[in-house]
């Protein structure tokens, strides 16, 4: 939609272009004083550029709230009994008005639209509806209008409600093909989080339904060549498996195509997500598993070191001063351990109030952009917050989510976090020289004077299990098992320790990094990325 050029010609130059030029230029003044001068039949006055739109198609995709009213009113007033004709006119593409304001996404235009007769349930000539133009335009707020209206009545919240938002187009492509396609990124978390589908598994069936050519949303991220959008498609349960008819998968169509990044991901999503500092590939449920499995690994490596590692330190080393000190600073940091840990799994992260459905309705209402807002809570995004699709809410200075503490790290619990970090970190570290040193004295339990059971009364008040009678045997079964036992304690501990100082230094280098970045005043933005107009063609995929 370009400007009209006023040809040297001036019998060319009609009255209709005079009427379109003022309003691609947005001249509201000129507007009104065309239409004060006498009585112009404007329902009737079409482009010359082959798609013959009317002037109300050309101020909605403008998103000019005050012209779009200019004009309807005007007709009202001149011609009333073409109102309905004026408002729901298509072009030579089928588009009407309400179409083009839902791409613009302008709630003030779309009501205006409504309430003078627009039908919703209008599609193209290739059947695209409100909603897929909705898509193409990055337009939450069009979404979530057209949305929270099906559902002020029941009746027309099952027969249209779905027929919109999940209906497909002529060429088998969903709502969501097209927001893949646009790289809609805001639109596609709005849409695939609303609360229309009666299931999970009616959700993920959305997902992955394939167009006529078999291609899911999934194959589109390679033609959109978008990897955000192939991570948020796998985060709500993209299937990697499915094939288009031509028997490929979307890893094959990426290879094919040379999109090395979308291929990495989808390589990566296929692999174990449970251990990962970054946001998973996968669903992932939050379970206390990962707390249990802590609990019982430190019970069974406190039980190892009290019953074989201990007696070989105590014995070899009773009279040495370092060692004893070594071993009560190992129970401080183990009993800070403990205490500092309950305390993570109990305090909140700093959860950002989530909001209903009532005060999005105020959002819309005051014409807020909701691509700013997170597409669940409904909370203002900011520089530094996130949505944790685990824990299924939003949280200020969001780090990582935890699975050790089954929660995320954010703003209330991130400074007790990182002593948790270094707490853990130098526990394991004393854990691992006490072990050293059972491991190389580890052949006492072969020593003639060396009664274990005696030990054990002295030191620990108990019985052990083992023979009262000193072991004498040069190889002996209790030799063995308390050496395979130091060995195990000694792999546990390493098997925590390793990503716990890697976590720590990874943390401590964010936290400088941070540092500086403040110090020199470059703070990172959040770019919020919008899709341009598809050409009115609508090609299929």
């Amino acid at each position: 939609m370009e400007n009209i050029d006023k040809s040297s010609n001036s019998s060319i130059y009609t009255e209709e272009d005079e009427l379109f030029e003022y309003i691609l230029n947005q001249d509201e003044n000129n507007i009104n004083n065309f239409l004060s001068r006498q009585k112009f039949p404007i329902y009737n006055f079409k482009t010359k550029d082959g798609k013959s739109s009317n002037v109300l198609h050309i101020a909605a995709y403008k998103k000019n709230f005050n012209i779009v009213k200019t004009l309807i009113d005007y007709c009202k007033l001149n011609y009333p009994d073409n109102v309905d004709q004026f408002v729901n006119e298509e072009n030579n593409k089928g588009i009407c008005p309400i179409h083009y304001a839902s791409f613009g996404g302008n709630i003030e235009i779309i009501k205006l639209l409504i309430e003078n007769g627009a039908d919703i349930t209008k599609k193209t000539q290739k059947k695209l509806n409100i909603i897929h133009y909705s898509a193409q335009g990055n337009q939450p707020n069009s979404l979530m209008y057209f949305y929270l209206k099906f559902r002020e009545n029941k009746e027309e919240k099952n027969k249209v409600k779905y027929k919109l938002i999940l209906e497909k187009d002529g060429a088998g492509s969903t709502v969501l093909h097209w927001a893949v396609y646009s790289v809609a990124e805001d639109f596609l978390m709005y849409l695939i989080n609303l609360d229309i589908f009666d299931s999970e598994q009616e959700k993920l069936n959305f997902i992955n339904m394939p167009d006529k050519n078999g291609l899911t949303a999934l194959h589109l991220c390679i033609t959109s060549k978008s990897n955000r959008i192939a991570l948020r498609l796998l985060q709500n349960g993209a299937d990697t498996s499915l094939r288009d008819s031509n028997g490929r998968s979307p890893l094959d169509f990426a290879i094919s195509k040379g999109q090395d990044e979308i291929r990495d991901t989808l390589e990566e999503s296929q692999k174990c997500q449970l251990f990962r500092l970054k946001v998973p590939l996968k669903q992932i449920k939050k379970n206390y598993q990962n707390i249990i499995c802590i609990f019982v690994f430190q019970i069974i490596s406190l039980i190892i070191f009290i019953f074989s590692t201990l007696p070989v330190i105590f014995y070899k080393y009773e009279d040495n001063d370092y060692i004893n000190i070594l071993f009560y600073i190992f129970i401080f940091f183990f009993i800070l351990f403990l205490i500092i840990y309950i305390i993570l799994l109990i305090i909140d992260p700093g959860v950002k109030r989530s909001r209903s459905l009532e005060e999005l309705q105020c959002l819309l209402k005051n014409k807020v952009d909701l691509t700013k807002y997170c597409y669940k809570c409904y909370v203002l995004k900011t520089k530094t917050s996130k949505h944790c699709i685990i824990c299924n809410c939003c949280y200020d200075n969001f780090d990582h989510h935890c699975y050790w503490i089954n929660k995320c790290v954010a703003k209330n619990n991130f400074v007790l976090f990182i002593i948790f970090l270094f707490v853990t970190s130098l526990y394991l570290v004393i854990s691992l020289v006490l072990c050293i040193f059972g491991l190389i004295n580890i052949n006492i339990f072969n020593s003639v004077d060396f009664n274990f059971s005696i030990f054990c009364q002295k030191h620990f008040l108990f019985k052990s299990l083992d023979s009262d009678e000193p072991c004498n045997s040069i190889y002996n079964n209790k030799f063995i098992l308390h050496l395979i036992l130091n060995i195990l304690l000694t792999l546990i501990i390493l098997l925590f320790l390793i990503p716990e100082c890697f976590l720590l230094f990874l943390h401590i280098d964010v936290i400088v990094s941070n540092y500086r970045e403040e110090k020199r005043n470059k703070r990172p933005t959040i770019r919020i990325s919008t899709s341009p107009l598809l050409d009115e063609n609508e090609e299929n995929f």
